[in-house]
């Protein structure tokens, strides 16, 4: 799921409920501080992985399941700092840079074309999230 070298069948993608989405999302949130910050680290790379396999934003179940979710807006400092400090924090293990950018991207995009709803990301994180996304456009490859 966090490869970035292929994406997954359509067919598989349609295995991904909302319920399921959810279940990891709530389980994210409910347990964020019990584990070593690794591991919760990881569980957030995993969840990066899963929201960038979904090409069409209204089509990806976790940036939407993460912004109907209220108490999901509390991962977002820590799948900001991720973004900022993926590669400090888990070494040369941290080799999603791309799908981390995109899942980010589309949780800004979807937060500002439903304006209804309440914004995932805090207001002083926008800020933070916008200069870290910029920083890492400017430094991907052509391909990414």
């Amino acid at each position: 799921v966090c490869s970035e070298a292929e994406f997954l069948h359509h067919d598989d993608l349609g295995l991904i409920s909302k319920e399921f989405c959810e279940k990891i999302i709530n389980a994210g949130i409910e347990h964020r501080y019990d584990y070593d910050e690794t591991l919760f680290n990881y569980y957030l790379l995993a969840l990066f992985g899963l929201g960038a396999q979904f090409r069409i934003l209204s089509h990806n179940p976790i940036v939407v399941t993460l912004n109907s979710i209220p108490e999901a807006c509390e991962l977002g400092n820590h799948l900001i700092m991720l973004l900022n400090r993926g590669k400090e924090l888990l070494g040369e293990s941290y080799k999603c840079r791309a799908c981390t950018v995109k899942l980010m991207r589309d949780l800004l995009e979807y937060s500002l074309a439903h304006p209804d709803l309440p914004c995932f990301f805090f207001s002083n994180d926008v800020r933070v999230l916008l200069d870290i996304i910029l920083r890492e456009i400017s430094d991907m490859d052509d391909g990414d």
